[in-house]
């Protein structure tokens, strides 16, 4: 799961990571949850060798919008 940490925040160029979890998804096999260092958040897949294989914008926001109003 650190290897999966450390790919995902190279995907990624920085941020912090939330979580890391095995992955069936998109063909990946570890999906890893990181807030960049803009504030969104998005989840990195990567595969068995901890290659990316897509980066995927978080759909479980939970802040409905604009939360600077």
């Amino acid at each position: 799961a650190d290897r999966a940490i450390e790919a995902g925040l190279d995907a990624t160029n920085g941020g912090t990571a939330n979580s890391v979890e095995l992955d069936g998804e998109n063909g990946a096999t570890w999906e890893v949850e990181v807030t960049r260092t803009d504030g969104s958040t998005v989840d990195v897949r990567l595969d068995q060798n901890y290659s990316l294989v897509v980066i995927e914008g978080d759909g479980e926001s939970t802040d409905g919008g604009d939360s600077s109003r």
